[in-house]
């Protein structure tokens, strides 16, 4: 269950203050201090709603204390390349501030949504990156449409895990960042920010004795979910291997949201090309 509230309290104890802005208007002098700051209107992150056919435009702002060590970057391409953002406050500002504009675009119905995919992406990252762990916060826009286009401030700690020293490399368990060895650029850069030497020897660690606990029939335990995506994976009893989970059938949520462990209820599954995928979940 997406609770916006203790979200933001969490990134405001790491330091980090979020702004939405509607950049819809045209701002004088491409001054952003002109232009509507938006308020999330419920504990769901709702900002604001808009005719499907309505062009919307935001400026997602996160302010740091200006000896922030936390690293602000998006992503983009089938690769998730990574590009840091630019500090934009002035040399003498106690903060540093950092933008990214979110646009929307319109679908094959013609409805205007944000999207999160190999072409475009709806928002920033935030990580915390050393000296022993590596925390990962996700800040996006994410639409859905029922009627009007209903747009959210999305706020979700992505990753969080240990790094350990393997053989003068950085080595991150499996089961705490799941496939991290394929997103190239990301170990770049925690390379650059780590001194491996000081990282704790893999050897000492030890995975999780957890065992997969015996599911009813039609429930399911999330085993990942991204509220940007909207989409997650899941365990079933029965099937070998993972089922999808889309937003869109998360039935007692306003926005969807589904943390790692939670088991769900579920009416049914249906086969897709994309694989078995759940309908009719709750939570």
């Amino acid at each position: 269950m997406y609770n916006f509230d203790e979200r933001l309290k969490c990134l405001s104890k790491l330091g980090i203050d979020i702004r939405v802005l509607n950049l819809t208007s045209e701002i004088k002098d491409g001054n952003l201090f002109f232009a509507e700051v938006l308020s999330p209107k419920n504990n769901s992150g709702l900002l604001i709603m808009a005719e499907p056919n309505e062009e919307v435009k935001f400026g997602v702002v996160v302010d740091l204390e200006k000896n922030s060590e936390l690293i602000v970057f998006e992503v983009s391409g089938k690769n998730r390349n990574i590009t840091l953002l630019g500090n934009k406050s002035p040399s003498n500002s106690a903060t540093k501030t950092f933008i990214k504009r979110v646009r929307t675009h319109p679908d094959k119905t013609g409805c205007y949504t944000t999207k999160n995919n190999a072409f475009q992406n709806n928002g920033l990252w935030v990580a915390k990156i050393g000296p022993k762990s590596l925390e990962m916060w996700e800040i996006a826009i994410v639409t859905q449409i029922q009627g009007l286009s209903k747009y959210y401030l999305s706020l979700q700690k992505v990753y969080c895990a240990d790094l350990y020293e393997n053989n003068g490399e950085i080595f991150v368990p499996e089961e705490q960042f799941l496939n991290y060895n394929n997103w190239q650029s990301l170990n770049e850069l925690v390379k650059k920010c780590v001194n491996v030497e000081k990282l704790t020897s893999a050897k000492n660690y030890s995975p999780p004795n957890d065992t997969a606990p015996e599911l009813e029939p039609n429930k399911c335990q999330i085993q990942w979910f991204n509220q940007s995506r909207r989409y997650g994976l899941g365990n079933i009893n029965g099937h070998r291997g993972p089922v999808m989970i889309h937003s869109s059938e998360i039935l007692d949520q306003e926005f969807p949201a589904l943390d790692p462990g939670t088991i769900v209820s579920f009416d049914k599954i249906k086969r897709t090309p994309q694989g078995l995928q759940l309908q009719g979940v709750k939570e």
